[in-house]
């Protein structure tokens, strides 16, 4: 059953998330950080494939690779006696999948090449005292893995950083929720505008937006570090032009999803003057969309 303990995962500089995906709340910080290693270690960004999974969808699945046979089953389940299709992975009854707990991933980048793949012994070293490991060796799957908190040596401390998710924040950046959110933090003020993404406005305007929408709006106070993931997931999700103020100092356009290093500073005031997004990143998010968009 969904419920708010599961939580949309966005793609990042070091996050790749396939489709529209969910994981636990309590797993989510586990996993942005073992991405973050990963890609330290490996320079790819770790993929997503899947992570919660409904219970119809575990049905369907089992159906799938299972047929129904009168004795001698494997498994019994719906009160019948089941066995694995020839040529099918495996998959656990309906209602047993730790998918349906979100606790469970399906992850690529090589990790799913084979249980001897620099990715997938790469990713144990680094993700084990996060509190990852392998379930899928019980079952031939490389690229199955499960959380659990009893195997977490290295504690994140969620309270003080930016993985903790805000639910409206959340619907909202999917596209769940048809309302304004008014965003506040140390590196300015925006907001969410549905079917606009995010627009910047001055401290004085916030009256304005608020005229604009014709009802109190969602206000939230965030980290900076925050609505900079929020500014770069909207603009990556946009399609349209970006410019993006690098740390250190430069800049880059993100056009036709093609990018490129703007040094012109006139080029960079005309930009600006046509209202382009910029939107602030690191070095690291630099490199890794450079990858992305060579």
């Amino acid at each position: 059953m969904l419920n708010d303990d599961i939580v949309f995962v966005h793609s990042s500089s070091t996050l790749d998330v396939r489709g529209t995906q969910r994981i636990h709340r309590d797993v989510l910080p586990y996993l942005i950080e073992a991405a973050g290693r990963f890609y330290a270690r490996t320079g790819q960004r770790l993929v997503l494939a899947e992570g919660w999974r409904s219970i119809e969808t575990q049905e369907s699945y089992f159906r799938d690779r299972y047929r129904q046979v009168k004795v001698g089953g494997a498994i019994y389940w719906a009160s019948a006696w089941w066995v694995k299709r020839a040529g099918k992975a495996a998959a656990a009854k309906p209602g047993e999948s730790n998918h349906g707990d979100g606790v469970a991933g399906d992850l690529w980048s090589g990790i799913d090449a084979s249980f001897k793949s620099a990715e997938h012994k790469a990713f144990a070293e680094i993700a084990a005292d996060l509190g990852w490991y392998c379930e899928g060796a019980n079952f031939g799957e490389p690229w199955h893995w499960k959380w659990e908190r009893a195997r977490v040596r290295t504690r994140i401390n969620v309270a003080s950083s930016d993985y903790t998710p805000i639910p409206e924040l959340e619907r909202a950046l999917t596209k769940e929720v048809d309302t304004v959110i008014i965003l506040h933090s140390s590196d300015g003020q925006g907001a969410l505008v549905p079917d606009a993404g995010h627009v910047a406005f001055a401290p004085g305007e916030e009256g304005s937006m608020k005229v604009l929408q014709g009802a109190a709006p969602l206000v939230l106070e965030i980290p900076a570090s925050l609505h900079r993931r929020i500014l770069l997931q909207v603009a990556l999700r946009s399609g349209s032009r970006v410019l993006f103020l690098v740390d250190g100092g430069g800049y880059a356009l993100l056009e036709d999803r093609k990018l490129s290093v703007v040094t012109d500073m006139n080029t960079v005031n005309a930009l600006t003057e046509a209202q382009v997004a910029t939107v602030p990143i690191s070095g690291a998010q630099f490199d890794a969309l450079a990858k992305d968009f060579a």
